[in-house]
């Protein structure tokens, strides 16, 4: 009996994570938790922020849903491997900050690369102890996907931010003042959890439905003190012309899955 429980749930994180068994199997959080929650409120943000990267990253067909073939997620940590080198070198500008001089940060501020190794590389934010590892490639691979976003920089001639001390540098902080702050930036991090959680079950967009394409954008607050938080998601089915739809307004609440 207990055995074909843990098969059971070793089977449901494989369709939201698309791992192997064994993966899937050795995977599973405390308590028997199919998807561990994040380990701290920095963790769930940080994943957040980058739910809505993939997002922005590429609005076009993948042969896996947001060019993500399989997500590996841990209390402490989650993994991204990705579908192929064209892939990398479009989610990373959107990750690593490079500041534009008189203009903007692009990329996540005070995210910077921790190490490098045979799995992937691993990114975290300045000052908080969390960790978001993109793989799926070789370490050659990589290092051509860090050095395209390099030349692309030297050509527009903006500052890499990701490249210098870890710590957060006088743009970001700047830049975070101004947009980090108000309403939106409440509303967004009140509504991590979410996508946190998307990002962990990333897989079931394409293990469970046919998806050529998903795209979605973050909620807006029509007003300061909005209760609510409106999230938006389309898919548009392999072989067809037709979408399948869906929207949803969900309360602020813990992320508290079944599964």
């Amino acid at each position: 009996m207990r055995h074909n429980r843990l098969s059971k749930k070793t089977e449901a994180r494989m369709r939201y994570t698309g791992e192997t068994y064994e993966q899937a199997r050795r995977g599973q959080g405390p308590g028997g938790a199919v998807i561990p929650e994040p380990a701290s409120a920095d963790q769930r943000l940080l994943e957040a922020y980058v739910f809505a990267a993939l997002l922005h990253s590429r609005n076009d067909f993948t042969q896996y849903s947001f060019g993500i073939h399989r997500v590996r997620p841990h209390t402490g940590w989650v993994g991204l491997e990705v579908e192929s080198e064209a892939r990398a070198e479009e989610l990373l500008p959107m990750l690593l900050p490079s500041y534009e001089p008189d203009g903007e940060v692009h990329g996540l501020v005070g995210l910077r690369i921790r190490r490098r190794n045979d799995y992937g590389i691993e990114l975290y934010e300045v000052g908080r102890q969390t960790s978001v590892w993109l793989a799926g490639l070789s370490p050659s691979a990589w290092n051509r996907a860090e050095e395209s976003l390099l030349e692309r920089d030297r050509e527009l001639g903006w500052i890499p931010l990701w490249k210098g001390p870890a710590r957060w540098s006088s743009e970001e902080l700047a830049f975070a003042q101004r947009w980090r702050t108000g309403p939106y930036t409440e509303h967004f991090e009140a509504g991590a959890w979410l996508g946190s959680g998307l990002l962990r079950r990333l897989a079931v967009f394409h293990t469970v439905v046919a998806a050529d394409l998903v795209t979605g954008h973050k909620g807006a607050p029509m007003f300061r003190g909005y209760e609510e938080l409106s999230r938006f998601c389309r898919c548009h089915p392999c072989g067809g012309s037709t979408e399948a739809s869906a929207s949803r307004t969900i309360r602020r609440k813990p992320w508290r899955p079944d599964v």
